[in-house]
């Protein structure tokens, strides 16, 4: 089992990135640029980046949604602005509704994460998995690295064996 620099599995950080994502952007924000600028395990870099991609990308669903609030309360204070009236209590209530439901989303699809990467597993989101590929795609400035397919030690291209684990590449 592959641990981080501080000791912790590298499994066990990964699932510790989601779940903090449960909780508050800015400590996981925090975690994720440790695990960028100080590990080497791809896995986990991989893990770091998808659990920011993640809460961003519901946070901005989230916004979106408010922006519909936002915008029926335009419309309700500008009606009574003119002694009018206009009744958006239904598009309201739907709209809690959508938030409630993205929320619980995000926090199942969060935990889901969490307990997959527990084993160094993922789980599918393609929104963001996609945007993973293609920056993996790009090529690097520095020396081209590969990860070792059991232990994800990083590792030059064309090294025979894994200098962490022993496997043959």
């Amino acid at each position: 089992m592959q641990k981080t620099r501080l000791g912790v599995s590298v499994g066990l950080f990964g699932a510790m990135l989601y779940f903090v994502g449960l909780v508050s952007i800015i400590p996981l924000v925090l975690m994720a640029g440790y695990v960028l600028l100080a590990e080497e395990n791809m896995w986990l870099k991989r893990a770091a980046v998808k659990a920011v991609g993640v809460v961003l990308f519901f946070a901005v669903l989230s916004a979106l949604i408010g922006l519909v609030g936002n915008f029926s309360t335009f419309l309700t204070e500008t009606a009574r602005l003119f002694n009018g009236q206009v009744n958006m209590t239904e598009l309201n209530r739907i709209i809690t509704i959508c938030r409630t439901v993205l929320s619980f989303v995000q926090a199942m699809f969060l935990i889901m994460l969490g307990i997959k990467a527990l084993k160094q597993g993922d789980v599918k989101f393609s929104v963001v998995d996609n945007h993973l590929a293609d920056f993996q795609r790009q090529s690097p400035s520095g020396p081209a690295v590969v990860a070792c397919p059991v232990c994800n030690k990083v590792l030059s291209v064309g090294t025979a064996f894994c200098n962490g684990c022993g496997n043959k590449l």
